[in-house]
């Protein structure tokens, strides 16, 4: 896996690669009328290649850890899906984020992620891990809020014929993505990243445990940088932010996300 930097998306012109990450940034770490802390995202990723299947048809998710990734592989190809096939559909990302309390800080090694960074919104500086044994930061409340994220990891996007196939390719990451299953996959998240393509709302009654989002995406020269929002779009239009990235090439494409990530992570209201 290789590690992809911001810097690394050269397809995109710099100065408006700069305008864009400025921008996206801003709406990161944004502060509302009182001063206090209330992003419009909760974070943006970027790819130096854009997926090999058409987004509309495509289930995606992503994830860091290499012990997840094998784990993924081998029940994938118990569907009958080729290794060689279910490679050429993974690409590597990079990305900035919000910090949740119940994040894990460690692989299933035990050690520290070595692609993430973990940083104070306000001051840039970099949490030191070192001082925490556990494996999130939930007996920290004192952090709620406070943090973000820079950390590399990869993205699968897998594409999908019929209903049939995606309720077969879902009903797996339902049952091993999520770390609170028994048989999830080493380091699972606690509500991992599960997006469906513009296609699946024609199905969204078979989809239950998925509720519709809204994916902004500028893709240039072979490259993108996305985010996930819903709740917040009403108020990111309000905002100048919100034309500034439409004249920079950004465009809005409907999708499903799973919903504890939607409801959990993107729609949480914060105010620090």
């Amino acid at each position: 896996m290789k590690r992809v930097h911001l810097e690394d998306l050269l397809g995109i012109p710099n100065a408006k690669r700069k305008e864009a990450l400025r921008c996206l940034n801003d709406l990161l770490k944004y502060r509302d009328e009182t001063g206090k802390l209330s992003p419009i995202i909760t974070g943006y990723n970027g790819y130096v290649q854009i997926p090999s299947v058409d987004r509309a048809v495509t289930f995606s998710h992503i994830h860091e850890d290499e012990s997840y990734r094998k784990a993924m592989f081998s029940d994938l190809e118990k569907l009958g899906y080729s290794q060689e096939f279910i490679l050429s559909k993974i690409r590597d990302k990079t990305s900035a984020s919000l910090w949740e309390l119940d994040f894990q800080i460690k692989g299933a090694d035990g050690c520290a992620y070595s692609d993430s960074v973990i940083k104070y919104i306000d001051t840039e500086e970099i949490l030191d891990l070192s001082h925490y044994s556990e494996d999130t930061l939930e007996d920290y409340p004192e952090l709620e809020g406070k943090l973000y994220s820079e950390n590399g990891g990869w993205e699968l996007d897998f594409p999908f014929k019929k209903q049939r196939e995606l309720l077969r390719i879902v009903h797996l990451f339902t049952k091993k993505a999520y770390r609170k299953n028994k048989n999830c996959w080493p380091s699972a998240y606690e509500f991992p990243v599960l997006l469906l393509g513009e296609k699946a709302l024609l199905w969204k009654e078979k989809f239950p445990d998925f509720t519709c989002a809204t994916k902004m995406e500028l893709i240039e020269g072979n490259n993108e940088l996305s985010f996930i929002i819903n709740r917040n779009l009403i108020n990111l239009k309000m905002l100048p932010n919100y034309q500034a990235l439409l004249d920079l090439g950004f465009r809005e494409t409907p999708c499903l996300g799973n919903i504890p990530f939607i409801k959990r992570y993107i729609d949480k209201i914060r105010k620090v």
